[in-house]
Formats: structure tokens, sequence, C-alpha cells
């Protein structure tokens, strides 16, 4: 697999080719590329790369169908950041957001005080 370049690159771009993967070892090229673009473009060191391609690829997966985005979990060996590995009903998804939007909401009132 090649290498992954161009700071420019949207989610999309980046992330869509996980939908495709099949098995473990594609899993794991792809995200390998995905670390070394995270510390090539964006000058994070490996374990953060790590953690960012994670999180970034458990949400994607996340906007697929759900029997894809179980499938992406597992062969990524990660899982949404928000939600894990379960699929939340349309309620769970709004309250969820809407708490993270509180949350966040709260922080930055915190900042300019």
């Amino acid at each position: 697999m090649k290498p992954i370049r161009g700071k420019d690159m949207t989610f999309s771009e980046l992330l869509d080719p996980i939908a495709t993967i099949e098995t473990k070892e594609e899993a794991e090229e792809y995200k390998a590329c995905l670390i070394e673009y995270y510390m090539t473009e964006y000058g994070k060191s490996h374990d953060e790369a790590v953690r960012v391609a994670k999180t970034n690829i458990g949400y994607w997966a996340g906007y697929y169908a759900e029997a894809t985005a179980k499938r992406i979990w597992e062969l990524f060996n990660t899982k949404h950041p928000v939600f894990g590995t379960s699929w939340p009903t349309l309620d769970e998804a709004l309250k969820a957001g809407l708490a993270i939007g509180r949350s966040r909401r709260r922080h930055e009132e915190k900042k300019t005080k």
C-alpha cells in the first residue's frame, strides 16, 4: 500500500478506504499508513498518531451501516469514541450529542471567565 500524502485531504478521502478493507492484514497495513500520515503531515508522536488513527477510524465507521461499522471495528481493533461497539438508537445518539454539546459549552464558558 502506498503512503498517504497531502495535509489538505478530507476525512472522506482519508477514511473511506476503510469500508473496502476485508482482512486483518489489510487493516493493519492501512492503519500503519494512517499512523505514518499523522506523524509526517501533522508532527504527531507515534503514540499520539496511533490514538488519532484509531479514534478517527472508530468514529468514521459509524457513518456506515451497522454491519459494516462492526466489521470495521473488529478489523481495526477499535470502537466509536462515544458509543463504543454498540449501535445506538436515534434517541440515544441525539441525547449523547446534546450532552457533548452542553459539556463543551460549559468548558468554553469557563475559559472565557
